[in-house]
């Protein structure tokens, strides 16, 4: 009996932190950013195995990657190993990841391998638009757009690409075709509040 309550307790820990604003503003905060999530969107903060730097939160794990969707979106949010929100998204959806980049092999790189690195390595299924420099968070970064992602043709994506203190951040927006619209500008908005917290 005592494995089988340390299995659900497990199962329970490891769950993500879901928060639903509806008649407000939510100010998402982690060991290593900030951002304003608008009421009509929801969030999730994860922890991502294998990280050795980071503070604990609340359950001792390590937040280190949020997720994000309109409300009405929100299934996109709840993935298992086999899923991806990208699919969920075929007739219609928006989602956002705002992560450390902790797929990134290279220490002390410059912006721009790194951005060399994520258009070679993750964003090979996409047919990228354009790429031009910008900023987040005070920080020097690169935006990428473009459509299509692997077999998904009716999506369209925005990523932005960032070093703080030489840390690798992926700030990404993707969304059906016929969503993408309507939902960039508030995408842009968040990241337009996006704040390094260390």
């Amino acid at each position: 009996m005592t494995g089988i309550l340390i299995m659900i307790v497990t199962v329970i820990v490891s769950l993500p932190q879901f928060d639903l604003k509806v008649n407000g503003i939510t100010n998402v905060n982690n060991t290593y950013f900030s951002i304003i999530v608008p009421d009509n969107w929801t969030h999730a903060e994860h922890s991502r195995m294998g990280m050795s730097m980071g503070e604990s939160h609340g359950d001792g794990s390590i937040i280190n990657l949020v997720t994000l969707a309109p409300a009405e979106f929100a299934k996109a949010l709840i993935v298992n190993e086999n899923d991806s929100p990208y699919s969920k998204m075929f007739n219609g959806g928006a989602y956002s990841t705002l992560r450390l980049d902790l797929d990134y092999p290279r220490q002390n790189s410059t912006l721009e391998d790194y951005a060399k690195y994520r258009i070679n390595s993750i964003i090979p299924g996409i047919n990228l638009t354009s790429q031009q420099n910008t900023t987040v968070g005070n920080e020097k970064a690169v935006r990428i757009d473009g459509i299509g992602l692997n077999k998904l043709k009716n999506l369209n994506y925005v990523a932005y690409l960032v070093l703080h203190d030489k840390v690798p951040y992926y700030l990404e927006y993707i969304a059906n075709t016929k969503d993408f619209q309507k939902y960039l500008p508030q995408f842009e908005q968040m990241i337009k509040t996006f704040k390094f917290v260390k």
